[in-house]
């Protein structure tokens, strides 16, 4: 009955007062003091934010009950803060309660964006011990990749390289969560990684027609691979999976496709290039994710882009002279016997 009436006091007094602190991981925090406290006589409760949660006692006056919390300038003191410190803490002598506040953890991660095949860099803090990696397939499974007590051999993926970890060539293997740690566990920063498709246009010149070769390579197990070719919108042809070439790609390019491949790489290229060959190369990884667009654009579509380019100063330079011509043919008619001065009216339109 007591842990009831304790409830709806406490969630009565934070809807009244609206004291809400939010703060990130890792960070310090002190509990604001009340003129109606009195660590002598009060005590502090924490009520987790969970349907089901009961308040704890965590402060026996100015005694902390756990070591996660401290009594220090006569109020409570939390070093480093935890996910878990989310709740509401509320002064109490019996059922009274004089100061309330609610504190929330807040998600403090910081977004980067990072291109297949790019060099991926996380600055290491001063504070920093551990390294913890979550990919997006396995969240509830993290994996140490450095700690302070590791050699530079026992990095399990990158590399330490003047303060920063870093992978030469990410993959979407590296996309996940990035979580920098105290020895104690205590978050230092957060960085949540997102890989996207690398993009590269290429122009084939006439020249190269019937002998030329293209070609482009990826950081990417051959295995792993599959590739989409769209030579126009609408239009999709497997000519790639699992790192072999499909039927499809064999009906459309025959025996012009070469494929080399290794653990850790992929190449494609295509030898003697056809103005059909021009279009949208897709190459997905073994989960369906887009990791590299290869655009291959014929001669002709590149001439046309500059040529629709030049349309607008056409236009302006055909306005110019049109409004140029109305001025001289206005002043012409306004003083037909002084040509003197339409000269030099013609003169200050130009």
């Amino acid at each position: 009955m007591f842990g009831l009436f304790h409830f709806l006091c406490i969630v009565t007094c934070v809807a009244a007062s609206k004291q809400i602190y939010g703060m990130c991981p890792g960070t310090s925090f002190y509990i604001p003091r009340s003129l109606a406290y009195d660590p002598e006589m009060s005590d502090l409760y924490f009520t987790p934010q969970s349907p089901s949660a009961k308040a704890v006692m965590v402060l026996n006056k100015t005694q902390p009950t756990d070591d996660h919390y401290k009594f220090k300038d006569q109020t409570l003191f939390i070093s480093e803060l935890r996910e878990t410190d989310t709740g509401i803490f509320s002064w109490g002598v019996d059922v009274n309660f004089h100061t309330v506040l609610k504190l929330v953890i807040k998600d403090c991660t910081m977004p980067q964006v990072v291109g297949f095949g790019q060099p991926l860099k996380l600055k290491v803090p001063h504070e920093a011990s551990i390294l913890e990696f979550v990919h997006p397939s396995s969240p509830n499974r993290g994996e140490v990749l450095w700690n302070t007590s590791s050699s530079y051999d026992d990095v399990s993926k990158g590399v330490i390289q003047e303060s920063y970890w870093m992978v030469r060539a990410a993959t979407t293997a590296d996309m996940g969560s990035y979580t920098f740690r105290k020895q104690s566990g205590a978050e230092v920063s957060k960085t949540q990684v997102t890989i996207t498709a690398n993009v590269q246009a290429f122009n084939m010149d006439e020249e190269l027609y019937g002998s030329g070769i293209w070609g482009t390579n990826l950081q990417i197990p051959d295995h792993e691979i599959s590739v989409v070719f769209s030579p126009q919108p609408g239009e999709e042809y497997r000519i790639v999976s699992g790192g072999t070439q499909t039927d499809e790609g064999k009906r459309l390019f025959e025996d012009r496709i070469r494929l080399r491949g290794s653990p850790n790489a992929f190449i494609l290229e295509l030898d003697d290039i056809q103005r059909s060959d021009a279009g949208r190369y897709q190459f997905f990884d073994k989960d369906g994710i887009l990791v590299a667009l290869r655009i291959l654009r014929t001669y002709q579509q590149t001439y046309y882009m500059y040529l629709l380019a030049l349309i607008p100063v056409v236009l302006l330079i055909l306005l110019g002279v049109c409004v140029w011509k109305c001025c001289c043919n206005k002043g012409k008619s306004r003083t037909p016997s002084a040509p003197a001065a339409t000269a030099r009216q013609c003169h200050a339109a130009l």
